[in-house]
C-alpha cells in the first residue's frame, strides 16, 4: 500500500491514497486529482465521513472509496452521489461499477471546469 498522499497506477487507472484525517482537508484530495487520480481510496479516521467523502468527490470530480472505522465502507461517484455503502448483513459481497469516464469530465457547470479554470500559478 502506498503512503498517504501518493497515487499509483493499477490496471490503467490512477488511484490516490489518503489515510486518517488527510481526507478532511480539501488540499490532499485536490493534489491527488491534479496528479491524475480518478479514484481516491480513503482509510477515514472519522465515523461521520459521508458528507466529507461526497464533498471531496464532487469538488474534484473523482470517485471516493472510503473505509470507515469498524469495517464500514462507502463508494461515492464524481457527482457526490453515494453509489453503495456497507456492510449489509444480508449480503456476502457487493459489486460497485465505477465508470471511469465520469471522472475524466471535470465540468462542474456550463462554462466551468475544476482543472481548466484554475488560475495560473506564478
Amino acid at each position: 500500500m502506498p503512503p498517504s498522499g501518493d497515487a499509483v497506477d493499477v490496471a490503467g487507472t490512477r488511484i490516490g491514497v489518503l489515510d486518517g484525517d488527510a481526507g478532511e482537508a480539501p488540499e490532499p484530495a485536490r493534489r491527488l486529482m491534479l496528479d491524475g487520480a480518478t479514484v481516491i481510496a480513503w482509510a477515514a479516521g472519522i465515523d461521520d465521513v459521508e458528507a466529507v467523502a461526497r464533498t471531496r468527490a464532487d469538488e474534484n470530480r473523482v470517485f471516493v472509496l472510503a473505509l470507515l472505522p469498524g469495517g464500514r465502507w462507502l463508494a461515492v461517484a464524481p457527482t457526490g452521489a453515494v453509489l453503495a455503502s456497507g456492510p449489509d448483513p444480508d449480503l456476502d459481497a457487493t459489486l460497485v461499477e465505477l465508470p471511469l469516464a465520469l471522472a475524466w469530465n471535470k465540468a462542474m457547470a456550463p462554462g466551468s471546469d475544476v482543472v481548466a479554470d484554475r488560475p495560473a500559478l506564478a
